[in-house]
């Protein structure tokens, strides 16, 4: 049986519930946000489970993923599924929600630091939970396609 992570997946939910019932909800109108960094949770439970949910919610989702991650790659081989933070064939798409590619990002020794060790990412974060950008609006990202729908990298 898959590790469904359920008590990480109920932390997030509450964190969820909490930030829309206090009001962390834009006056001008503008729909809270999220960024969901790296996530080890199994990917099919992310896209059936969470990413459904996230989308009705009313919170602007944005994943961040990387295929050099290290520590995603231990746990990937240690549950046997991919991860939600994992990139490449297994990068997770899914309607409702946005996806970074920062597999070019630097990551340190395990590669699972990426988002603090590479300025283009911290200031892409930093402008998503600011201005509520979407991606295509965001500047030093490029969108791509795949299979499963569009996702973005960074330019280099």
């Amino acid at each position: 049986m898959k590790n469904k992570h359920p008590q990480r997946f109920a932390l997030f939910l509450a964190v969820i519930q909490i930030t829309v019932l206090n009001g962390c909800s834009m006056s001008d109108g503008a729909r809270p946000q999220a960024a969901e960094i790296a996530p080890d949770i199994d990917a099919d439970v992310f896209r059936k489970d969470m990413a459904p949910r996230l989308a009705r919610s009313g919170i602007n989702v944005t994943l961040y993923a990387s295929s050099k991650d290290r520590a995603l790659m231990a746990s990937k081989a240690f549950h046997g599924y991919p991860r939600a933070g994992d990139s490449g064939e297994d990068l997770v798409v899914v309607e409702g929600m946005e996806t970074i590619d920062a597999s070019d990002a630097a990551g340190g020794l395990l590669g699972h630091s990426y988002f603090a060790e590479d300025r283009r990412i911290m200031e892409d974060i930093f402008g998503l939970l600011q201005t509520g950008q979407r991606a295509d609006d965001r500047f030093g990202l490029e969108a791509r396609e795949s299979g499963q729908g569009r996702y973005w990298t960074f330019r280099k």
